[in-house]
């Protein structure tokens, strides 16, 4: 099964990086794992035009925190993250809240449970 998630995801890093004008993205509940969201989080770093990315509801882990580091440090059209309900653990967050004391755009994540 896990395979198959990766497929979608690599399905998805296509379809955003050839997308120029997608300003939304909502992976609620796909089933992703932490290759499959680096996947999607390297072919966002040269978006120019997302703003609204939700990632919530897919069990994701402390695995995504630096690839998520990385596009919060890049990314310069990201406004809202949403990683709700996901099993990121205090560490996970409190990684990337450093990252996102770098970012000039991001005005909200939702870290919640």
């Amino acid at each position: 099964m896990t395979s198959l998630f990766l497929y979608v995801a690599i399905c998805n890093s296509a379809f955003i990086s050839i997308c120029r004008y997608l300003q939304q993205r909502h992976l609620t509940a796909t089933g992703i794992n932490a290759e499959g969201v680096a996947s999607i989080f390297h072919a966002l770093v040269n978006n120019n035009t997302l703003t609204y990315f939700n990632l919530s509801n897919n069990q994701l882990t402390y695995q995504i925190a630096d690839s998520l580091s990385e596009l919060i440090k890049s990314n310069s059209t990201i406004k809202h993250l949403v990683l709700a309900n996901n099993n990121l653990g205090f560490q996970t967050i409190h990684y990337i809240a450093k990252s996102l004391s770098l970012s000039k755009t991001i005005e909200h994540v939702d870290f919640s449970n």
